[in-house]
């Protein structure tokens, strides 16, 4: 992870089927945070985040007004961490696009 505290002029990272889990996912998120204002595209597709990972990505997501596109396809988020960038999508309005299908957002029964 080292690489990513150095580099602060990261605009698109694809870490996509890396199969990062949720330490590893909240490791490069904060580091992303604080080290990194330009990052624009992050995919993390086809990776265990789970709800860690999730929780990470939203607080990425209130700090970075730079991030247009974020992809968390397949990423084994359910209902909290759904909630958690949900809510973090209120206070950044640059996100443009959001892929985040195939996670299990909702597990209460629908009728």
């Amino acid at each position: 992870m080292k690489v990513f505290r150095s580099n602060t002029k990261i605009e698109i990272l694809n870490v996509a089927d890396c199969r990062l889990d949720g330490g590893c996912g909240e490791e490069l998120c904060s580091i992303l945070k604080e080290h990194n204002e330009n990052l624009r595209l992050l995919k993390f597709r086809n990776s265990p985040l789970g709800e860690r990972g999730a929780m990470a990505i939203s607080r990425l997501i209130e700090k970075h007004k730079s991030l247009q596109e974020i992809e968390m396809f397949n990423c084994e988020i359910a209902e909290k961490g759904g909630n958690a960038i949900g809510n973090a999508l209120k206070t950044n309005f640059c996100i443009e696009k959001l892929s985040i299908g195939d996670n299990t957002l909702n597990t209460k029964d629908v009728e």
